[in-house]
């Protein structure tokens, strides 16, 4: 029988300052575009689209930039290979409830084919635009209430852009309908949790009905 490792999460993303090599004016440069772990730039240096840009603002050559890579990688846990990992994550208990898919879910456009030339603002923030936080208590359904939340905010947006006067506290959409349209359509009736990408193709084929008409149950 196969006994899964202890899962050993990072719960602090390993500082820029660890990599020896990389000064303090490259450390700024990366922070600029919210750049502030090792792990954030070894994923940039594995992107085939961002590694020229990369070197560029590093100011550093392909030779370089592969050396400070190596110094990068010393300073955090090998990663582990897809196999080790989908065979853990296959004995493990998600208390969360947004389950790994697998990998036919998983087919389809990657990171690298996303436009990254939009200039982002120096800061943004939805506050006045957000529904109340809601507890989804002992079931694993944070893949409906996440749903739920980015439709609210959607519907939020929307009446503001056309002019109507909008409460964001009066805007509620049913986590139980989302969740079981979920759990309708995962294959999986008696797992607790489903797949996130479920949650938004209920928004796109079903959409949600307000919470009044089919409220939470959190037990």
């Amino acid at each position: 029988m196969f006994t899964p490792k202890s899962p050993k999460p990072i719960l602090n993303p390993a500082p820029l300052q660890r990599v020896q090599g990389l000064t303090q004016t490259q450390i700024a440069a990366l922070k600029g575009l919210w750049i502030v772990s090792i792990q954030e730039l070894l994923a940039l240096v594995d992107l085939p689209t961002a590694r020229g840009r990369l070197a560029a603002l590093l100011a550093l050559d392909e030779a370089a930039l592969d050396g400070l890579a190596a110094a990068a990688r010393a300073q955090i846990e090998p990663l582990r290979g897809d196999a080790e990992l989908l065979r853990d994550l296959a004995h493990q208990v998600y208390s969360s409830g947004a389950l790994f898919p697998p990998a036919v879910m998983r087919d389809g456009p990657s990171y690298e084919t996303i436009p990254h030339e939009t200039a982002l603002p120096p800061a943004l923030s939805f506050t006045d635009e957000l529904p109340p936080r809601r507890n989804q208590g002992e079931r694993g359904s944070c893949v409906a209430h996440s749903a739920a939340a980015v439709r609210e905010i959607m519907i939020v947006q929307q009446r503001k852009r056309s002019g109507s006067k909008v409460n964001p506290r009066q805007v509620d959409l049913s986590e139980q309908f989302i969740y079981w349209w979920c759990k309708k359509n995962d294959g999986m009736p008696e797992v607790s949790g489903t797949y996130p990408r479920l949650g938004m193709a209920c928004l796109a084929k079903a959409g949600a009905p307000r919470e009044s008409l089919w409220p939470y149950n959190p037990h």
